[in-house]
This record gives C-alpha cells, structure tokens and sequence, in this order.
C-alpha cells in the first residue's frame, strides 16, 4: 500500500488557505486601532517569526457568545507591554504578543473586561504544573513559520 505524502507546495497552500480563513475574524473583531490590523496582517503575510498568536472564544454565563469584550494579555516580565482587542460579535478575538526571549514561552496573564468593568483577571499556563486547574492550561505549538500558537475558550460565570 502507498503511502500519501503532502507536498512541501500543498502544504504551503493549506497554510495560506488557513491563515486567510482566520484573517476576516481577526482583522473584523471590532474596534481595535488601526496599528493592531497592521500587526496582525504583517503576521498573517510575515509567518508570525519570533511571535506568540493566542486566539479564542469568550462566552457568557448563558453560554452566549459575548461581542465587544475587551481582551487583554501580557506577559508576567512586562506589566507595561499590554496587547488588547474587542471580541467580535461570535465572542471571538486574535492577539499578538512579542514572547520574551528565544525560549517556549511559559504563561500570559489576561484580563476581560466588558462595558467598563473587569470581568476576570488571570494566568494561561502552557505546560502542566501542580495547582493550576486544566481550564487555565492551553497546548501551545510552534508552527511552520516558527510563531507560537495558542488557543482557548473562557465562559465567565
């Protein structure tokens, strides 16, 4: 039996075709400044080298998608290097943070916030430690332009 190998060429096209079917969320997802859709479009055409792209969800109590939630995260050595967006209207959001050095990148703090009040306040975690509840750990991967990649969901209670 032959075995299905997937061309370097294909797999450059499924990439593209994944990267364009995220841009429209990303680059839509409410009011953001206009130097956050430059960033997020130079990473979608640069590969995203020497970046950390976490995307995902946020739900409310009802398990309701909740639009213009605003997402923020940082990483735990830069307090002041905050990268936020608002949710879309399916709850959806897409942020860029530049990790700190050239190693995996361990955790990132976020903080929700909708109609001018803190929703929750935490900690992603990328690799299992003792204390930390699964719904605070995301798999994080590298991929083939060398960005890290997270994703995760957040219903708020």
């Amino acid at each position: 039996m032959k075995t299905s190998v997937i061309s370097l060429r294909r797999r450059q096209f499924m990439a593209a075709g994944l990267a364009a079917a995220a841009a429209p969320a990303a680059l839509f997802a409410g009011p953001a400044s206009a130097a956050h859709h430059n960033e997020i479009a130079s990473a979608i055409a640069l590969g995203g080298a020497g970046k950390m792209i976490v995307s995902g969800r946020v739900l409310d109590a009802d398990r309701r998608p909740l639009a213009g939630a605003r997402v923020e995260m940082w990483r735990p050595e830069a307090q002041t290097e905050r990268t936020g967006v608002a949710t879309d209207a399916d709850g959806r959001f897409f942020v860029i943070i530049t990790p700190a050095g050239r190693g995996r990148p361990q955790l990132v703090h976020y903080r929700v916030s909708h109609r001018g009040r803190v929703v929750t306040e935490n900690s992603l975690h990328f690799e299992r430690e003792p204390g930390v509840p699964d719904d605070r750990i995301a798999q994080l991967q590298r991929d083939d332009s060398g960005a890290w990649r997270a994703t995760f969901g957040l219903t708020l209670a």
